[in-house]
C-alpha cells in the first residue's frame, strides 16, 4: 500500500470506462479508487443521490487523498469538498463548468440542458449519440474518438433515463464557493480549448485566486481518449506542489 490516494469521479452519462486508462499512469505510486456513480456502470445502488454518494466518498476518504472529478463528477466533488475536506489534500476538476446560470456557455447552459432532457424522453438513443458527438466534435481526433465512444459505451450499458434526468437537474443548480480554500494550492481546474460545451475564454466566478487553472489543446470535452499524457503531466505537477 502507498501513502497517497487518488479517487476518480466520472461525468454525466459515462461511467469509469471514460478515463481510458488514465489511472494506470499513476498506478505505481498511488492507491487508486475509481467509482461508478449510482445507476452507472457496476453501481446498482438505489435510493441515494449522486451528491449524497459523493459526500460519503469524501467523508470516508483516507488521509492524503486527491480527488479527480470530470465534468458532472467535478461539480459533485466541489460541492462535497466544501463540507467534507479533512482528509482531502487536492481536488482536480476537468472540464467542469462552474456556473451554467450566469455565463453564456456554448452548450452547457440551462436552456440546452432542458432541451437535452426533452430529447432524452423523446428518443434516448438518438439524443445520447448526438451528445457523444458534441463531446468530441472539435477535437483534432474526433472521428477516432467518436468511434471509440460508440464502441466503449453501447446503449445497453448506459444509465436508465430516470437517472440521467435526475443528474441533469443537478447541473441546473449553481455552485456556491466558500472562502475556506488555500487559494491556488487546493484546487486545479483543467479546461480543454476545443471543448464545445463552454468557452475557454470566459472568466469563471471562482477561478481568480481561489482556483488554479490550466488548459490543454487539440481535444474536446472528453480529453481522455487522446489527451491523457497532457492531463497526467498537469495533475502530477499539481500533486507534487
Amino acid at each position: 500500500m502507498h501513502n497517497s490516494n487518488i479517487i476518480f469521479l466520472h461525468g454525466w452519462l459515462f461511467d469509469r470506462r471514460i478515463w481510458h486508462n488514465l489511472d494506470n499512469l499513476f498506478d505505481d505510486r498511488f492507491n487508486i479508487l475509481m467509482h461508478d456513480l449510482p445507476g452507472y456502470g457496476e453501481n446498482n445502488l438505489l435510493g441515494i443521490s449522486s451528491q449524497k454518494y459523493c459526500d460519503n466518498i469524501f467523508k470516508g476518504a483516507e488521509k492524503n487523498t486527491t480527488i479527480i472529478g470530470y465534468s458532472y463528477g467535478g461539480l459533485l466533488a466541489l460541492n462535497s469538498f466544501q463540507n467534507y475536506h479533512s482528509n482531502i489534500s487536492k481536488v482536480v476538476l476537468i472540464n467542469c463548468n462552474l456556473d451554467v446560470k450566469n455565463h453564456k456557455n456554448k452548450i452547457l447552459n440551462q436552456k440546452n440542458i432542458k432541451a437535452l432532457k426533452t430529447s432524452l424522453v423523446d428518443n434516448k438513443d438518438k439524443s445520447l449519440k448526438q451528445f457523444m458527438y458534441e463531446c468530441v466534435k472539435n477535437s483534432k481526433y474526433h472521428k477516432t474518438e467518436y468511434s471509440s465512444l460508440l464502441k466503449t459505451f453501447p446503449s445497453d450499458s448506459l444509465p436508465e433515463t430516470e437517472i440521467l434526468l435526475e443528474n441533469l437537474d443537478d447541473l441546473l443548480i449553481p455552485v456556491n464557493i466558500n472562502c475556506g480554500f488555500s487559494r491556488q494550492k487546493d484546487i486545479l481546474l483543467i479546461n480543454t480549448k476545443e471543448d464545445s460545451f463552454m468557452s475557454s475564454t470566459e472568466a469563471y466566478t471562482i477561478n481568480n485566486k481561489t482556483i488554479r487553472d490550466e488548459s490543454i489543446s487539440n481535444v474536446g470535452h472528453i480529453p481522455f481518449i487522446s489527451g491523457n499524457n497532457q492531463i497526467y503531466n498537469l495533475v502530477n505537477t499539481f500533486i507534487k506542489n
